[in-house]
């Protein structure tokens, strides 16, 4: 039994179709292929979590960072009010640990000059001036943000926002900013892109422009890994062993590192995840030998099942068929 995506799950499918299937690739080359309305915009919550962690690594430190947030999976939900043995969200990506992760994010600066900030990060990532801000989405999610609020209140109880948080005016500051976040919106294709930059080590696949670190592509892409798809984090490194972050709406983007990036979109859901989109990145990882541990198909030598991966994937680009 599938179910429709609800509350903060909406936001990218109300009013549309929902048997709505959308594919976007984009390789470390800059090929491209896509299936469905590829400009189609959407709003990107965990995806944006995602983001927000390698800015926080990249102006903090890794070190800084783990202060703050644990690395480990929680196996509950996203939304679980819970921290771990040590008194910390358990991973950056899970609701509690997203919300730390934002308030690293240059908290010198005044809101507007952060979020104009961040949306020139996205630009980088993007190579495009598609990035744009989901007002209506931001307040849909602000209005029925209760778990969130309660959340927040947990790790100022708990001692975990870093100090430049102190009153309730700067725990409702660092919620409203954080929920602009998972607001920012940019196109399927952009999307792709995105993905492209953090298989490349954070280099964008079309400007050539380092966007983040090699350390800090190789930190994130490991919460993905283990982290990335919630409490289904296990099932997914099993069966499709590549990083990725999945969002309540049915979009998944997966990483394959030094290949590319791909992202599907399909809201028809169980238990939280794309139906479909589950089902094409399985067949997807089998058909090509993506699993980051399938050495039963690598050749002996060096090096050779990534070229011909690669070489499988531009000749999917340029011919308009996944099945090449």
């Amino acid at each position: 039994e599938t179910t429709k995506a609800s509350s903060f799950a909406k936001l990218n499918v109300m009013g549309e179709d929902k048997d709505e299937f959308i594919v976007a690739l984009c390789t470390i080359h800059g090929q491209f292929w896509g299936q469905g309305d590829v400009n189609k915009y959407m709003t990107l919550s965990n995806v944006a979590k995602v983001i927000n962690l390698a800015q926080a690594i990249e102006l903090n430190g890794q070190d800084y960072v783990q202060k703050h947030v644990g690395k480990n999976p929680s196996g509950e939900d996203a939304d679980a009010m819970s921290l771990n043995q040590d008194g910390l969200p358990h991973n950056p990506i899970c609701t509690a640990g997203a919300l730390v992760v934002t308030t690293l994010l240059r908290a010198e600066m005044s809101a507007a000059a952060r979020f104009d900030a961040l949306v020139k990060t996205w630009s980088s990532l993007t190579a495009t001036r598609n990035v744009d801000f989901n007002n209506y989405g931001y307040l849909t999610i602000l209005r029925d943000a209760d778990v969130h609020q309660a959340i927040s209140w947990l790790l100022q109880s708990a001692g975990v926002f870093p100090d430049h948080v102190q009153t309730a005016d700067d725990v409702q500051r660092a919620l409203e900013f954080f929920l602009q976040t998972l607001s920012v919106s940019t196109t399927m294709t952009d999307v792709a892109v995105i993905g492209a930059t953090l298989a490349n080590s954070g280099r964008n696949p079309f400007t050539g422009k380092r966007v983040f670190s090699p350390g800090t592509v190789q930190a994130v892409l490991s919460q993905l890994f283990s982290c990335g798809v919630g409490a289904s984090s296990g099932d997914w490194a099993y069966k499709v062993g590549l990083p990725s972050v999945t969002c309540p709406d049915g979009l998944i983007l997966t990483i394959i590192p030094g290949l590319g990036g791909v992202v599907v979109f399909s809201p028809r859901l169980k238990n939280g995840l794309s139906v479909r989109g589950i089902e094409f990145l399985e067949r997807l990882s089998e058909a090509r030998s993506l699993h980051v541990f399938d050495t039963t198909k690598q050749s002996s030598r060096k090096g050779e099942r990534t070229y011909e991966t690669e070489a499988l994937m531009t000749y999917a680009a340029a011919t308009g068929s996944i099945d090449s």
